[in-house]
């Protein structure tokens, strides 16, 4: 088996994660893959060629299903990520007016606040 094969055999490996993310298809593509890149013969290959055919359109279809799925999926995360942010900036704009109108109370409160006129008698002068 040359460099080439073993990596993506060992690749291969490493993505499996049996049964979450196989099928029965795709488990059938492996093995024929495995074989071949070996330079073994399949011989389900020669005595059933119609159901290897098989095994690979469907392990393509769910390859194309996939992808679609995870580019909706992207897409959506996206579109969520952009919400999000327009909500965060409303949400700030709102806590800055409210953030002005407690220091206009606060300024109030302490810099213009009336002085009581100062007691008469009993001082000492």
């Amino acid at each position: 088996m040359g460099k080439k094969s073993k990596a993506l055999r060992d690749a291969v490996d490493a993505s499996r994660q049996f049964p979450t993310n196989t099928c029965p298809a795709s488990r059938h593509v492996q093995q024929m893959g495995e074989h071949l890149t070996e330079g073994l013969p399949f011989p389900a290959l020669l005595a059933e060629p119609q159901h290897c055919g098989e095994s690979m359109l469907l392990t393509v279809k769910a390859l194309y299903e996939a992808r679609a799925e995870l580019d909706q999926l992207r897409a959506r995360v996206q579109e969520l990520g952009s919400v999000a942010r327009e909500n965060c900036s409303r949400a700030v704009v709102k806590m800055e007016v409210e953030l002005d109108k407690l220091l206009d109370r606060v300024d109030e409160e302490v810099f213009f606040k009336p002085v009581a006129p100062a007691a008469q008698g009993g001082g000492h002068d």
